[in-house]
């Protein structure tokens, strides 16, 4: 993500933090005017910062790829719009109702409160939708007509001519182009053509060229640095093209090793050591309590009724891929009934599943099943988020059907991922659904922030509360 869209991003999760304050406040002053009365009047700046906090929550692991977003057509931006609404109406309407019973609010009306989530939602779809198309307009406005140059060979340039026409009116105003030594015109992209490098200097200086688009090819060397001091001595901003990117369906990422320069194909945030030792606190501030004081209550529980309708081990164990395609063992309450290793097989549960017993049915619809592996937390083996580990066998068989599976095990499994809290769990019923998670692991390897997971097991918290129809 550029300066600019991240800066665009930025924008837009602040104009959804104000949105949510603002809006609690006018909502309030209209409530006691209509109603005659200020209900919530106790309280509002409680209120109004739980709102602000919900949101806040909601953004900030979000729009991690605003560029792709400011791209969508209508139709896509419009649904894409409903699923971040969503997400954020959902925490704000957690946070305010817990409140309310938290501290017992009686000044406050809970028809207020449900108006105000309504409202809140269907006002947050608008500003998602409308918010883009804003901000490229108030901001890039102005370089629409600053001049763009594009130089490159023949060759090079026919190969960026859709680019090139879908872009003059997007910010890149290109008015002409530049072919070093010649090599034929660019009449079909209806530009100018200039014919020297005495005219290229010329050029930039009198129509006061604001951008130049380099477009080099693999013979460039003889007249790149050239052209570059004299955009440079001209004061212009330079773009080159990167042209190894048709062979990649992902960004190249530029990176430092060994004081020397390369490309990769994936941005890794928890490459950092110190990304990693805050991830791993979060993993331990979580996990340990829940260990201590959850797991041994769980477990009696668990016991207590299998022991009625399904007599064996209390525990399920099975070897998953962990990082780097590590093998450990999982540990999750059995929910299925039990049999002996030879008698086992390998097949993914299904709905209405006659391998599982009745209270089996229940741990695995609400994830209670899944508290034991916060034990392979606090042994390293797996994380508080990450991509779902699969059994090592269909590791293998995935890895050969789907392209860059393996970037998904550069990170630890968690208990919770991406994927789970966006609802795409259960049994795997199409390659389409496979793929779907494995695009949220491979975005959650690239872009991983402490408050990107804090926003997962918040989503994830909701969805053990509340499970969605692919739970069981």
């Amino acid at each position: 993500m550029n300066h600019k869209t991240q800066g665009y991003s930025i924008l837009h999760r602040l104009g959804l933090l104000l949105f949510s304050v603002g809006w609690f406040w006018i909502l309030l002053g209209f409530w006691g005017v209509f109603r005659g009365e200020l209900e919530a009047s106790s309280r509002p700046l409680t209120y109004s910062l739980v709102a602000f906090m919900g949101m806040l929550v909601a953004v900030i692991g979000s729009f991690h790829k605003y560029h792709d977003y400011l791209d969508l057509g209508r139709w896509e931006r419009l649904k894409r719009a409903v699923a971040f609404s969503n997400i954020q109406g959902m925490l704000v309407a957690f946070l305010m109702f817990l409140t309310y019973f938290l501290v017992k609010d009686v000044a406050i009306s809970r028809a207020f409160l449900a108006f105000f989530i309504l409202s809140h939602w269907i006002l947050a779809i608008a500003l998602n939708y409308w918010l883009p198309d804003f901000l490229k307009w108030a901001f890039r406005e102005e370089e629409r007509y600053r001049q763009t140059l594009l130089i490159g060979t023949g060759h090079t340039l026919s190969e960026i001519r859709e680019w090139v026409v879908s872009n003059v009116n997007s910010g890149f105003n290109i008015t002409g182009v530049y072919t070093p030594g010649g090599g034929g015109g660019r009449k079909e992209l209806g530009l100018e053509e200039l014919q020297s490098i005495d005219n290229l200097e010329k050029y930039l200086s009198r129509n006061k060229v604001f951008r130049v688009v380099v477009v080099p090819g693999l013979r460039s060397d003889y007249w790149m640095q050239g052209i570059i001091d004299i955009c440079q001595l001209q004061g212009c901003r330079i773009f080159i093209h990167n042209p190894y990117a048709s062979h990649f369906n992902v960004p190249l990422v530029p990176v430092i090793e060994s004081g020397q320069p390369f490309f990769s194909l994936q941005d890794e945030p928890l490459e950092s050591p110190f990304n990693q030792t805050v991830k791993r606190l979060f993993d331990l501030a979580v996990s340990l309590p829940v260990v201590l004081f959850v797991l041994p209550v769980m477990t009696l529980v668990v016991w207590l009724f299998q022991s009625i309708q399904s007599p064996g081990p209390v525990f399920f164990r099975q070897e998953r891929g962990g990082k780097g395609g590590e093998p450990f063992t999982i540990l999750k309450f059995r929910s299925m009934k039990h049999r002996l290793p030879s008698e086992a097989d390998e097949v993914q549960a299904t709905r209405d599943d006659d391998r599982t017993y009745a209270f089996g049915r229940f741990i695995r619809k609400f994830s209670i099943d899944e508290f034991p592996q916060f034990v392979n937390v606090l042994l390293g083996e797996m994380s508080l988020v990450g991509p779902r580990p699969y059994m090592v066998e269909h590791d293998k068989l995935l890895g050969k059907d789907f392209r860059a599976y393996r970037v998904r095990q550069f990170v630890k499994p968690g208990v919770t991922g991406p994927a789970q809290c966006a609802g795409l769990r259960g049994e795997v019923v199409s390659p389409d659904l496979l793929q779907a998670r494995n695009e949220m692991d491979f975005h959650y390897v690239g872009n991983w922030s402490l408050m990107l997971d804090v926003e997962i097991v918040l989503r994830t918290a909701i969805q053990v509360v509340a499970p969605p129809k692919s739970a069981y």
